[in-house]
């Protein structure tokens, strides 16, 4: 009996240490430190002891196979990266959060990190109403944030507001899996997020909650009309009509001119002035002439240097050459189709667990949606490039994986 209690004990503080961490590094990523403060998850490593089971589930599969891929492939092309001291560094980051999350896993309670996920992503969704109002990031500069972004867009406690939107969205998908005690809470809070997500601007987290939203109530409740849904509709609307009253301005007005701009411009970046669909007919009309550069890709951050070679030009003075602003299309530029193939593989695991998981398996939905909806997001930016982003995504990839584990011992038995 005392080894349960002392086993719960540490489990508990394993926990509580891991998520303490996880809260500094998205306060200070991205600040005046860059990239550094990702180095802090190797903190909760010195409270884990010795005892480590390795167990490798289907999704880690996978991305170990992308891991030792993207580093072959771009040792065997050091020659043309455009710059090696960040690919290094990143790389190295990948590594370290790889190893750190690997180990700290099994020592935590799964259920309290999407818990943490879930409230932390409630204060993030809050802190966007007075940014939205004020205009001014004052969380993002208070934290010497180097803002990816300068337009009216909320960001919260981040740096760009396509992050923010990311993390709206594993919040969203949290909130309806593992909702609130209080119904009346829950409602608000709904709403409030699903207004920041759209105070956010990104087209990417609108398209990622509106797939997220609809698999979810296709998976669970089609063949009902579930009153809360109507609920949520009510009060979301509820908060903007009131937000005019208080504010005296017209809201329904600046939210559609938010959605209408944006979708407007949906293959453009950089304040409406660069065309995406240019880069990717760019990049088809290489890869036509380097089919294997198309299959085995050119290393890491080689997309860079591609648009570096064929920048675009608008307006003629304006060019944009400093991202791809697709995963996806980034992926192959580095790995290559094989590559790409591995983190598809990915999704497609997730995506058949959402559609096999029961009602009561609520980690499993929860990890197999917070994973598909923000597969979606990366249609819009280079998530792989973020740190913090790559920490969240392979906390959901091991959660999923282990419950999988569970479940599947669950049937045999």
């Amino acid at each position: 009996m005392k080894e349960i209690n002392s086993s719960i004990v540490n489990n508990k503080l394993m926990t509580n240490i891991f998520l303490g961490t996880i809260v500094l590094i998205l306060l200070l990523q991205n600040g005046p430190l860059h990239n550094m403060p990702i180095i802090l998850i190797i903190i909760p490593i010195f409270f884990c002891g010795q005892k480590f089971v390795l167990l490798v589930g289907k999704n880690e599969k996978y991305v170990i196979y992308y891991g030792l891929y993207l580093l072959a492939v771009t040792l065997f092309n050091i020659n043309k990266n455009y710059d090696l001291n960040y690919t290094i560094n990143l790389l190295l980051q990948y590594l370290l959060i790889y190893i750190s999350v690997k180990i700290v896993i099994q020592k935590i309670n799964k259920k309290d990190v999407l818990l943490f996920f879930r409230n932390i992503g409630i204060v993030i969704s809050l802190l966007c109403l007075p940014e939205a109002i004020t205009g001014v990031h004052f969380i993002a500069n208070f934290l010497g944030k180097q803002l990816g972004s300068t337009t009216a867009r909320v960001v919260s406690i981040f740096n760009h507001p396509i992050i923010c939107g990311c993390f709206l969205v594993i919040t969203l998908i949290l909130i309806i899996v593992y909702p609130l005690k209080k119904y009346s809470y829950q409602i608000i809070l709904v709403s409030i997020i699903l207004v920041a997500i759209v105070l956010t601007q990104s087209r990417s987290a609108w398209l990622a909650t509106a797939i997220s939203l609809l698999a979810y109530f296709v998976r669970f409740h089609k063949n009902k009309i579930n009153k809360k849904y109507l609920i949520y509709t009510c009060v979301f609307i509820g908060l903007i009509v009131t937000g005019t009253r208080i504010f005296n301005h017209n809201l329904f007005f600046v939210i559609w001119s938010f959605i209408y701009n944006r979708l407007n411009g949906s293959f453009e970046a950089g304040e409406g002035h660069i065309v995406r669909i240019e880069i990717i007919l760019n990049a088809v009309d290489y890869w036509k002439e380097n089919i294997f550069s198309f299959i085995f890709g050119n290393g890491k951050n080689y997309g860079l240097l591609f648009m570096k070679n064929n920048p675009i030009h608008k307006f003629g003075t304006f060019t944009w050459d400093s991202a791809v602003d697709n995963q996806y299309i980034t992926l192959i530029f580095e790995t290559g189709i094989i590559g790409l193939l591995f983190i598809i593989n990915i999704i497609l695991i997730n995506v058949k667990r959402f559609v096999r998981a029961n009602k009561e398996d609520k980690e499993g939905i929860a990890v197999s949606l917070c994973l598909i909806g923000n597969s979606v997001c990366l249609f819009f930016f280079e998530g792989f490039n973020y740190p913090v982003l790559v920490l969240v995504f392979l906390i959901m990839i091991f959660i999923g994986d282990d419950n999988a584990r569970i479940h599947s011992k669950e049937i045999q038995k």
